[in-house]
C-alpha cells in the first residue's frame, strides 16, 4: 500500500505545478468563450471577425458586376509582392466569369481602355486614394459602392458615358 500512498502525494505535488504551467493556456481558452459566443450568435460580429476587408469588397462587387463584365482593379499592392497576389487572386476566384485587368502601382495606365459599362474596383488599405480621385477626374465614374471603416477603403464604380 505505501507505493500507492507515495504516487498520491507526487501528484498532489505536481498538480499545483502543472496548472501553473498552463495558466496561459487556460486564460487563453477563457478569452475564447467571450469570442465563440459572439460568432456563435451575432451575424454582424461574426463578420467583422472573420472577413479580411478583400472579401467584403469580392463579395459586394460579385453581386454587382454581371457574369461576362469587364473590370479594372486598382490594386494597392505591387503584384509581385504577397499582398498584391493575394488581392487579385481573392477577386480572380470570386469574379472568374468576369473579365480582369489588374493595375498595379507604378503601372502605366491608359484610362481611354476603359469602356463605357466596364467596372473599376479599389480597395486602401492605408487609406490612401489618390488614385481613386485622379481616375475619377479623367473618366466618367458613376459610384455603386463604398465602405470605409478602420482597416481601409473600397469602392466599387461603373464607367458612364455612351458605349
Amino acid at each position: 500500500m505505501k507505493p500507492v500512498k507515495d504516487r498520491s502525494i507526487l501528484l498532489l505535488i505536481l498538480l499545483p505545478l502543472w496548472a501553473a504551467a498552463v495558466f496561459g493556456v487556460f486564460r487563453a481558452e477563457w478569452v475564447s468563450l467571450k469570442v465563440l459566443r459572439a460568432v456563435m450568435f451575432d451575424g454582424a460580429q461574426k463578420a467583422s471577425l472573420t472577413q479580411k476587408p478583400i472579401d467584403r469588397l469580392a463579395l459586394r462587387a460579385e453581386s454587382l458586376i454581371p457574369p461576362g463584365a469587364g473590370f479594372f482593379f486598382f490594386d494597392p499592392y505591387h503584384v509581385d509582392s504577397p499582398a498584391g497576389g493575394f488581392y487579385a487572386g481573392r477577386l480572380r476566384y470570386q469574379l472568374y466569369q468576369r473579365k480582369m485587368t489588374v493595375v498595379s502601382p507604378g503601372q502605366e495606365f491608359d484610362y481611354s481602355a476603359m469602356k463605357p459599362g466596364d467596372f473599376v474596383l479599389f480597395i486602401w488599405p492605408e487609406g490612401g486614394r489618390q488614385a481613386e480621385s485622379d481616375l475619377a477626374s479623367l473618366a466618367p465614374l458613376e459610384e455603386l459602392y463604398r465602405y470605409e471603416d478602420s482597416r481601409g477603403a473600397q469602392s466599387v464604380y461603373r464607367v458612364g458615358g455612351t458605349p
